[in-house]
């Protein structure tokens, strides 16, 4: 989870956080990261459960589908 000023700007998955935030586009310095620990199999689906139910403006593709329906 990435928040910029109390609000929650993109969730993602990866199973190397370092590498992730440091090669990532969306977190910057002044951003806060958080991070939810869970076994690999489960990853995918919370990612997308996460997204669909917080909406973060940085993931669109998810947000754009869900607001189709």
């Amino acid at each position: 989870f990435v928040y910029s000023d109390s609000e929650l700007i993109y969730v993602g998955k990866e199973y190397d956080v370092g590498r992730r935030l440091s090669g990532h586009h969306v977190a910057t310095d002044s951003d806060y990261v958080s991070v939810v620990a869970m076994p690999q199999r489960d990853i995918h689906l919370a990612e997308l459960f996460y997204i669909y139910r917080l909406r973060p403006r940085m993931n669109h593709e998810v947000r754009m589908s869900h607001e189709e329906n």
